[in-house]
């Protein structure tokens, strides 16, 4: 049964609080961990040369000829004060905001990383303690040298264990770990991994391997496949008398803070990791590209977990063997929309052998949706607790799960840059 404003509910109600027009389109969304009731947008502007409009995240392949395309966003910061939204901070970018995220460390819950349309990594913090009116602070920009303004970055996620390593994806079908300034959190140098399409590769995520220092990273694709491979961070190098040479960030010198594995680099090509297997390929289990994925803890020390969203409308819950042998589905579920975004919620339950989670799906044209997913041993369920309408290109939503109870959920909508501030009882 749907209730008023199209919202499925299968559980408690959600209802809609707010709604406000942004100047640009949506393109990415997160909560900051270390102020939770405060949030960052980042948009997307894409423009031809012919046209004053914008047009869409253009994630298609197109075979006709296209006209040049320039593209602009912004970072804007907003908080949830008495449940309403206000707007605290705007700031212009010469680049779109592909995707942002905040760091997961917790002495680190301040510090946000995005990586933009012209191949660059933005980072800084939000501390409205230190400046109320303007609390985004210390902000960088820095490049991969080698890497083009015409490549562009279109994901990443920090590593779960080693606070300054990222891994981000390009528009060029390649996956990079980057190893950053400790302090300043701007590019010291990146590596390559063996997962590489011939087409865009949309999203990536990182999966440590429990009583090991191996980690397994997966990426997705346009060319509809799923990739993965292991390795381990390597050991930070003794550093002798000798000074190390400096590292280039971009075409600028780096000359502030401790060197990094400086040791290791090799002019823009670093050795941050152990690759310990070639890519394996997961084909023929999605339809069209692979754009979201998100790991679940492990509930056996054998195998890890993978939900996946595709532009083929479906989630996917793979249980992932480790050492690495095959993987298989052991859920699917249609949303009725491409599967843009993949964020845990929380867990209901979590112990040996069994999980039952919430996770919030961004569906392109099905709008966000929340998933209930429930595994025992090998066996597993999904199923939409709540689809909260119609969006016009839903590619980011995110929420805040209140000390006092309840869920506050900001969901986006692209082609009408609208922002939506919901509420879940609990």
């Amino acid at each position: 049964m749907s209730a008023p404003g199209g919202i499925m509910n299968t559980a408690e109600p959600i209802e809609l609080l707010e709604t406000l027009t942004l100047d640009l389109p949506p393109s990415s969304i997160e909560f900051c961990l270390a102020y939770p009731n405060y949030f960052l947008v980042g948009t997307y502007n894409l423009q031809k040369e012919s046209e004053e409009s914008g047009a869409g995240v253009d994630t298609q392949d197109d075979t006709t000829a296209k006209a040049p395309q320039s593209r602009n966003g912004s970072l804007i910061l907003f908080r949830l004060i008495n449940g309403k939204l206000e707007l605290v901070q705007t700031l212009s970018t010469p680049s779109a905001i592909f995707e942002l995220h905040f760091h997961p460390f917790p002495p680190l819950w301040s510090r946000f990383g995005a990586v933009s349309s012209t191949g660059t990594f933005i980072t800084g913090r939000v501390d409205p303690e230190a400046d109320p009116a303007r609390p985004i602070q210390d902000i960088t920009t820095s490049r991969i040298r080698g890497i083009g303004e015409d490549v562009l970055f279109t994901s990443f996620t920090w590593h779960p264990s080693t606070s300054n390593v990222a891994a981000i994806t390009t528009s060029t079908g390649h996956v990079r770990l980057m190893a950053l300034d400790p302090t300043t959190f701007e590019i010291r140098g990146s590596q390559e991994l063996p997962l590489t399409s011939m087409l865009e590769t949309w999203c990536v995520s990182i999966v440590s391997l429990p009583q090991t220092r191996e980690h397994m990273i997966f990426s997705g694709s346009d060319d509809s496949v799923l990739r993965y491979t292991t390795f381990s961070i390597l050991p930070v190098p003794e550093v002798g008398s000798e000074p190390l040479p400096s590292i280039k960030s971009g075409d600028t010198e780096e000359a502030t803070g401790p060197p990094i594995w400086e040791g290791q680099f090799a002019g823009s090509q670093a050795m941050i990791a152990d690759v310990l297997a070639s890519q394996r390929l997961v084909k023929n289990e999605h339809m069209a590209g692979v754009t979201a994925i998100l790991p679940l803890p492990h509930v056996r020390h054998d195998a890890a977990l993978v939900v996946t969203g595709s532009y083929d409308e479906h989630i996917r819950l793979f249980l992932v063997p480790h050492p690495a042998s095959a993987l298989r589905i052991i859920s699917e579920l249609s949303l009725g929309g491409g599967v843009w975004k993949l964020n845990l919620m929380r867990f209901l339950s979590h112990g040996p052998g069994q999980l039952t989670a919430e996770v919030l799906a961004s569906c392109m044209h099905g709008g966000p949706q929340i998933i209930k997913i429930e595994v025992a041993g090998e066996k597993a369920e999904m199923s939409v607790l709540h689809a909260l309408g119609d969006h016009e290109l839903n590619y980011a939503s995110h929420f805040w799960i209140r000390r006092t109870g309840g869920t506050n959920i900001v969901t986006t909508s692209f082609y009408d840059k609208k922002l939506r501030l919901w509420d879940r009882k609990t």
